[in-house]
């Protein structure tokens, strides 16, 4: 079947031919879940945000890693930043902008996957801000912040248990324009894909930070999530919470 020529909304966003919109993802994946809560993304633990702009470096667990590294997340002013290096190995290679602020998506674009783990990280170490796995070539971040400007549409989420495993996530909302934290609902899963199509679309407003965090009852369980969405070239004269009726 050939889309060239269709209607569909989603497919002509997908084609860049719907002006001010563009298509929003993430997936969110952490390896070994266990019964303490922590953030869906590969490092394991509780994901923490830079409270300041920071100059991040990048480094490679294998010192065979030496191709281009691409890092996409936004600055201190909440715009989207993209820029590339190519590592150096073990050794830290240091990124040029002194501002990051929110990590998105990490990629090792070389022609062959990334031989080690690679670590994202502030200039002369802290806590880690993202991490890429050995072989797999980019990061699965299960969080996202909406870009200045912008706001953000959610159409639909998908959780992802292996067999014989359970995961309970939870998704934390921070309200862009007044900074509160709530708990945004709770979802289960047992060995199986469940994915959630959104009847009433939940929009967020610019400057929100989404995450997802899980829990299971079992050791080391691999855990995914997704969302998907469309992201808007507009600000919207409401927080995140009053669009969604809860203030």
């Amino acid at each position: 079947m050939s889309f060239f020529g269709s209607t569909d909304y989603s497919v002509e966003v997908g084609r860049g031919r719907k002006p001010g919109v563009s298509p929003a993802a993430f997936v969110g994946t952490n390896p070994a879940l266990g019964k303490t809560l922590e953030t869906l993304w590969d490092p394991g633990g509780l994901v923490v945000f830079p409270t300041n702009g920071e100059q991040w470096q990048a480094r490679s667990l294998d010192p065979g890693d030496t191709g281009p590294l691409t890092m996409i997340g936004l600055d201190d002013q909440y715009d989207l930043q993209i820029e590339t290096k190519n590592l150096n190995g073990t050794s830290a290679v240091v990124f040029d902008r002194p501002d990051w602020f929110r990590p998105r998506n990490f990629a090792y674009t070389n022609l062959s996957r990334n031989l080690g783990g690679i670590i994202i990280e502030p200039v002369g170490g802290g806590d880690i801000r993202s991490l890429i796995r050995a072989g797999k070539g980019q990061s699965f971040n299960g969080f996202y912040t909406v870009e200045g400007g912008k706001s953000l549409m959610l159409l639909r989420a998908g959780l992802d248990s292996p067999k014989n495993k359970d995961i309970i996530v939870e998704n934390t909302i921070t309200d862009g324009l007044t900074g509160v934290t709530i708990t945004g609902g709770d979802f289960a899963s047992y060995q199986s894909f469940n994915q959630s199509p959104f009847e009433s679309k939940i929009v967020f407003c610019e400057k929100t930070d989404l995450i997802i965090n899980g829990r299971s009852t079992n050791k080391e369980v691999l855990a995914s999530f997704i969302f998907q969405g469309y992201l808007f070239d507009e600000t919207l004269p409401a927080s995140s919470f009053q669009l969604m009726g809860l203030a």
